[in-house]
């Protein structure tokens, strides 16, 4: 028997690191699937292991751990429809990974600039500097964005540059989730996973391959002193700085995604991929049945899909059935 619950592990844990290794040392129910079949003792020993590894690539600086805090509702909204039942939650979430709020909105629906994860144009520089406008922070110099006279400035230094967009993307994402900037929540934290009554918590790992995909705290950083070569007013910190949100562009890839926590069941799900005996797997990720996957998020609430080709190149489509 375990002394403490799961939640209470991820109350007392300052890190994901001791959260898993309060797993490892742990009698937790384990599942692979949505049957949640506990696990053999061979396989809770693989799944161990994987953890393990993933700790040690941490300590060498080539990922980085994430948590997801989710409301079990909203995941079911997001992948289950008509076409689906409930048991195919989990197999869903290991199949096409739980993407930004954006993708459950046609493009025609989105109410600003940001149609689409690629847009750069003038419209959307435009609507980031109004945005900004409205926020009265220390996190940022809110009044060089009350001064009209600076948007062309601003605009001609940031039209078509993905990098300085995000940046500042991340900062009205912070500031209020609910704008659909194509980002998705994460933290190092696993106390804050479990804020707002989220009662599903997914663990994921970035490598260093698709460290490009997220904006922290230390991109920041990096990023200040080219804000500061463009006389661009710099962002400090997130709007919750406590929070050390790493926001993820697009999508948690399903690549990427070890497990799912149901706080409630005292229950860890593992992605069956987890499994499997696979080369670089903590640099590449997991395996995708893209045939599967093309099948299955036509049943989901997804209105777009998203895929990212090479690494690097984001590519959306609509979700026809």
């Amino acid at each position: 028997m375990n002394d403490i619950s799961i939640f209470e592990l991820i109350k007392k844990s300052d890190s994901i690191q001791e959260f898993l290794v309060g797993v490892s040392a742990s009698e937790y129910v384990y599942a692979i699937d949505s049957r949640f079949d506990p696990l053999s003792l061979e396989d809770r020993e693989l799944i161990a292991s994987k953890m393990n590894q993933l700790m040690q690539s941490v300590l060498k600086k080539e990922c980085v751990l994430l948590l997801r805090g989710e409301k079990k509702t909203n995941l079911e909204r997001k992948l289950i429809s008509k076409l689906n039942s409930n048991d195919s939650l989990y197999d869903g979430l290991f199949l096409v990974g739980d993407k930004a709020k954006n993708y459950l909105e046609k493009v025609s629906f989105i109410p600003h600039a940001i149609k689409r994860i690629t847009d750069v144009g003038r419209d959307v520089v435009e609507w980031i500097f109004e945005e900004y406008s409205n926020i009265n922070d220390k996190v940022i110099d809110s009044e060089y964005f009350r001064n009209e006279s600076n948007k062309m400035d601003f605009v001609s230094k940031l039209e078509n540059n993905h990098e300085l967009i995000d940046y500042y993307l991340f900062g009205l994402h912070t500031f209020n989730s609910d704008l659909l900037v194509n980002f998705v929540s994460t933290t190092t934290i696993p106390k804050v996973a479990i804020d707002y009554n989220n009662d599903l918590i997914i663990i994921a790992w970035l490598s260093n391959k698709h460290k490009h995909l997220s904006v922290n705290k230390n991109s920041l950083v990096e990023q200040c002193e080219k804000i500061m070569a463009f006389a661009l007013p710099p962002l400090k910190d997130s709007f919750h700085p406590t929070e050390n949100e790493y926001a993820i562009k697009g999508f948690l890839p399903a690549h990427y995604i070890l497990g799912a926590i149901d706080v409630k069941a005292n229950l860890i799900v593992f992605n069956p991929e987890a499994l499997n005996l696979k080369a670089d797997w903590i640099a590449d990720g997991f395996d995708i049945n893209q045939l599967s996957f093309d099948k299955f998020i036509k049943t989901t609430n997804y209105k777009r899909s998203l895929m990212l080709m090479n690494g690097q190149q984001f590519i959306e489509k609509e979700n026809m059935i």
